[in-house]
């Protein structure tokens, strides 16, 4: 069909011609217009949108966390991290694992949606913990930490700090989250027969009552260096709340092969960027260092703890107790409000 409209564009003279090329020249300027177009620069709009981020460097991040006003990242305590049985298991110099009366075993995830496992040593009671809202980030090994950058739905990134006991858990929010929790998946694991939730501290109980892990009071850090305390919950199985000592008395099973434990801070009152930091650990220590307080040897042998503050920087009075049974060596258990005291 283009060679007969060619022919007769021939034929019809000159002012055929002229018409025949009248009309390539629209056909060619339309076919250029179409071709600009499809070759035009995007809207700014859409070129945001469709930008890629720079990687985050994790040991700039890593600095840049650690120099924030009060912050709660510290200096490095493993020795070395390496890939161990798909996870990433930290080594501690003889002088520093010496310092803890009850180590724990931590294996860390290779990437931010695998699960941290957690053992006491002497005991082998065991649970995992995922972070749900994770992403498939890859952990990089960053003096003594392992950090994933951008590794939550919320946009925070996360930090595992491996300590002789077990891990401090860092999440830091570089801006204020939609909601201000998160949420682990806790699957108990050998040994694991019941959880204790008292006084904001979650323990895992051995089938005798006796706690061998724990979830220390979690507290958040604004970018004013204000410490404020988070509130930890378990849903979705069996939990005891009885504030007496767990020794000697029936232990609450969890029903459940997997529970939630919520951690939440308040909504307002936070200034962000701020670094929100759970602990999982053995029990071997008090669940929270403690300054200026009491002491009790009590007739059953066990020693009382009351009290105190919890750092010498503090003005506020601990209004919680912690008993250690130290006839058996048992570990250290949370117990019930006090009055606050100090001194």
């Amino acid at each position: 069909m283009a060679n007969s409209s060619r022919a007769s564009c021939v034929l019809s003279g000159l002012s055929g011609f002229g018409r025949c090329c009248f009309g390539v020249a629209a056909v060619v300027l339309v076919s250029s217009a179409a071709s600009s177009c499809s070759r035009r620069e995007p809207p700014a709009a859409e070129r945001k949108t469709g930008a890629v981020a720079a990687p985050i460097d994790p040991t700039a991040l890593l600095a840049t966390l650690r120099a924030r006003s009060g912050s709660p990242v510290g200096a490095a305590i493993a020795q070395s991290i390496d890939v161990a049985g798909g996870g990433l298991k930290p080594t501690f110099a003889a002088s520093v694992a010496a310092g803890e009366s009850r180590p724990g075993k931590v294996t860390l995830p290779a990437q931010a949606t695998g699960a941290v496992h957690l053992e006491d040593s002497a005991t082998a009671v065991a649970v995992d913990v995922t972070l749900q809202g994770a992403l498939a980030v890859t952990g990089q090994v960053v003096d003594g930490f392992v950090v994933y950058p951008s590794s939550h739905t919320s946009g925070a990134h996360v930090l595992q700090h491996p300590v002789v006991a077990g891990t401090e858990d860092y999440l830091a929010f570089e801006s204020k989250p939609s909601s201000p929790q998160i949420s682990y998946a806790l699957t108990p694991g050998t040994g694991a027969a019941a959880l204790r939730l008292v006084a904001n501290t979650l323990e895992v109980l051995d089938a005798g009552g006796a706690p061998r892990l724990r979830v220390a009071p979690p507290f958040i850090v604004g970018s004013d260096g204000t410490r404020t305390d988070a509130t930890l919950a378990v849903s979705g199985c069996a939990v005891d709340t009885d504030p007496s000592a767990p020794w000697g008395r029936p232990v609450t099973a969890p029903g459940a092969s997997t529970c939630t434990v919520t951690v939440s801070w308040p909504s307002s009152g936070v200034s962000y960027p701020a670094i929100l930091d759970p602990r999982w650990t053995s029990t071997g220590s008090m669940g929270t260092a403690r300054y200026e307080h009491t002491l009790t040897l009590l007739s059953t042998g066990k020693v009382l703890a009351v009290g105190g503050r919890s750092s010498t920087g503090s003005m506020t009075a601990l209004a919680t107790a912690e008993l250690y049974d130290r006839t058996t060596a048992r570990p250290c258990s949370r117990m019930g409000g006090s009055s606050p005291r100090a001194g």
